[in-house]
């Protein structure tokens, strides 16, 4: 190569700097110019290739036969073409590293002697292909993540349509991409929601760059609703100008519809589809908390179905739940447009009247109502069922009341009606509020009497009507409170009983008079052939424990079981079924005598007496009252006498209050008697060790009989009046 040339290729050598690779190959591909590029890039010097050709140095083995001929060394078959002047192809450092070289090769001659060489001018695009490959990776993994996402996703232009969009969008919204693409998305959004997605473009397009999750109503193509989660991101080029929106559709129909169908549960009935307690108390406050016009009420009808347990019990739940559901179509019939049917318990609905003009609106529901439902119903398709409903009315508003209030207010109105039998309706008023605090007074006692000991027992003697010897004793409970003082059975059984603490109460009673009796034996009182009785109440007797309680409190006691008297009422037998019947057997089987209090004050005495084992019958005192000034009384106990005898029954009659009615007594042959004459009720053991003197010729009661407790009408355990 000449000087001059050979200066220019120093010079060009010199301009291509560190970047670009510059390498000049004689005739027969050998090295002649390394540039410092070319240094850097291979980790060889220019001393150290010199004189050899490219091949041996750089190229991989599968490269050697198409690119060494680009750097001039000679072929060793014939070419198929030319060697390529813009190629690239990959070179081995030192340490082995590939680097992917983009070659732009030119021949030149030397004219003067005539030798060619080749110039090769080439750039390291290594890391440029890497990026490359990074780039295509990543556009393929985010091609395969939108296409086969779970959930829909679609790029959005900046107006709002749809540019490109995945499968899951297109099963999301049931409309196929080549429909999609040719829709904005307000197109396919509810009218509801429209504006909303509209907006959320808007605030985008003008620098917001994230959408927040919005839930949102989108259509089908049948108008079907499909809630979805909405987010966006804006993406822009490196400029900063926006080129769409990447967003994500989140399909949650199926939780959105599983929430409402909560809701509803939490504030509907399931069975009726009625409103729930809850929802009502809701209603009910709105209604309360808003302004009314003036002279109108807020109006609450709390009904109740008269024995519907009698429903399932014989007809089977199934039956029970056909019958709640016709009631409560028949309640909404009944109502206004603007009335609120709430089903609140098992057979408790409430009908909450807005703007009512005064008290004879409801009256005249409560009527409506009660017609309405007492239509038979056809239950099964072929069976009939006839029930009845009765209902407590309340107003408001009222500065002190609340929805809780009123509601309370028309169930004790509800209660007063059910108390006066079926089909009743009674408006609530401030009476019967004070009644049901007492009520609630008196149960808070009870239940703390239980539990610290407060009731006491007193025992009135029961005597041979001949001999005047004490046989017997009945047991009395009393309730000794701190509070409220000494309160006798007929302030508190009917509370007992409607609260379920008569079972516990008569439980006590049972085991503190076997107690009792034991202590009396057991301390030579002249008690060994001491009976006690002990009242038993229509629920203790409906209870499958009460023998168990029985055989408990003469296990613990040790008294004889032919000591233990128990006193049902007729009421309590009549209620009795079959599984009670067989309880009170197992009583009998006990050795404990069973008898029936209150004799002649119901209607199926003599169907029982036939039924049931007794050992004795007690004449109400409501006859014995009457046994000297009324000859109707007279024969009555007459009838009931010669009837105990017949039968074998032992006959006490009770309420004796007068030495003539003794007499009568005794005339009868009626064997024992109880009441006043005899003496006051007492705490202690009586005295047996000798007979009651009725001094007839003076008109007087026997000793004791001038303590403080005056005559009057008398209870026990089983719902007597107090005594």
């Amino acid at each position: 190569m000449i000087t001059a040339e050979r200066d220019l290729v120093d010079s060009v050598l010199e301009i291509a700097g560190s970047h670009i690779l510059v390498v000049i190959l004689d005739q027969d591909g050998r090295v002649v110019q390394f540039n410092r590029a070319c240094e850097s890039t291979t980790g060889y010097s220019r001393a150290e290739v010199e004189g050899r050709r490219i091949s041996e140095l750089f190229l991989l083995p599968a490269e050697k036969g198409r690119a060494a001929p680009a750097f001039g060394e000679p072929m060793v078959s014939a070419p198929e073409s030319a060697p390529p002047g813009n190629f690239v192809c990959t070179w081995l450092d030192r340490a082995g590293r590939h680097h992917h070289i983009a070659w732009s090769n030119a021949t030149v001659i030397d004219r003067p002697t005539g030798n060619t060489y080749v110039i090769a001018t080439g750039q390291d695009i290594t890391d440029r292909l890497i990026a490359e490959a990074e780039l295509h990776e990543a556009r393929e993994r985010f091609r395969l993540a939108f296409d086969n996402a779970p959930i829909g996703m679609c790029l959005v232009s900046r107006e709002g349509r749809f540019l490109q969009v995945n499968r899951a969008l297109e099963e999301t919204l049931g409309r196929p991409e080549a429909q999609l693409l040719n829709l904005g998305v307000t197109d396919v959004a509810h009218p509801g929601d429209a504006q909303a997605i509209l907006q959320t473009i808007t605030d985008m397009r003008a620098g917001q760059s994230h959408a927040g999750h919005d839930e949102v109503r989108l259509l089908g193509p049948d108008d079907r609703v499909v809630w979805a989660r909405m987010s966006a991101s804006a993406v822009h080029r490196d400029n900063g100008e926006l080129l769409y929106y990447l967003t994500q559709v989140h399909d949650i129909t199926a939780r959105r519809t599983a929430e409402e169908r909560l809701a509803r549960q939490a504030l509907h009935d399931p069975l009726t589809g009625l409103p729930n307690r809850a929802s009502l108390l809701a209603r009910l406050e709105r209604e309360l908390g808003r302004e009314h016009p003036p002279g109108s009420l807020t109006g609450l009808l709390y009904a109740d179905l008269d024995g519907f347990t009698m429903v399932n019990d014989s007809l089977g739940q199934t039956a029970g739940d056909e019958v709640l559901r016709e009631v409560a179509r028949r309640l909404r019939a009944s109502v206004g447009p603007s009335d609120t049917v709430a089903r609140v318990g098992s057979d408790e609905f409430v009908i909450l009247c807005r703007e009512v003009p005064d008290q004879s609106h409801l009256l005249d529901l409560a009527r409506r109502v009660a017609d309405a439902v007492s239509a038979p119903i056809i239950v099964g398709g072929q069976r009939e069922s006839v029930i009845s409903i009765s209902t407590g009315i309340a107003f408001g508003p009222s500065d002190d009341l609340d929805a809780d209030r009123l509601v309370r207010n028309a169930n004790i109105a509800l209660c007063q009606a059910k108390a006066g039998g079926r089909s009743g309706c009674r408006l609530y008023d401030e009476s019967l509020g004070q009644y049901v605090i007492d009520r609630a007074r008196i149960e808070q006692a009870l239940r703390q009497g239980l539990r610290d000991g407060h009731f006491v027992l007193q025992f009135e003697p029961i005597v041979d009507v001949t001999t005047h010897q004490v046989v017997a004793v009945e047991a009395l409970v009393r309730l000794n409170h701190p509070q409220l003082g000494l309160l006798m059975p007929g302030a508190f059984i009917e509370i007992a009983e409607d609260s379920g603490l008569i079972a516990p109460i008569g439980a006590w009673v049972l085991q503190e008079a076997c107690r009792l009796l034991a202590d009396w034996r057991g301390a030579d009182l002249g008690c060994g052939r001491l009976g006690i009785t002990v009242n038993v109440s229509a629920r203790q007797v409906a209870r499958p424990d009460l023998a168990d309680t029985v055989a408990q409190a003469l296990a613990q006691s040790g008294i004889p079981p032919q000591c233990l008297s128990l006193e049902l009422t007729e009421s309590a037998l009549m209620e009795a079924d079959v599984g009670a019947l067989r309880m009170l057997e197992r009583i009998r089987d006990m050795g404990v005598r069973l008898g029936i209090d209150d004799f002649g004050t119901g209607y199926s005495s003599l169907l029982y007496l036939k039924r049931l084992p007794v050992s004795f019958i007690k004449i109400d005192r409501s006859f014995v009252s009457g046994l000297v000034p009324d000859p109707t009384d007279r024969e009555i106990v007459t009838a009931v006498v010669r009837l105990g005898r017949a039968l074998g029954l032992v006959t006490i009659a009770e309420g004796v209050e007068s030495p003539e009615q003794l007499d009568i007594l005794k005339d009868l042959d009626c064997e024992l008697a109880q009441g006043y004459l005899f003496g006051p009720s007492t705490s202690g053991a009586p005295n047996v060790a000798q007979p009651w003197k009725i001094l007839l010729d003076q008109g007087r009661r026997a000793p004791g009989a001038d303590s403080a407790v005056p005559p009057g009408p008398g209870a026990g355990l089983g719902g007597k009046a107090a005594r």
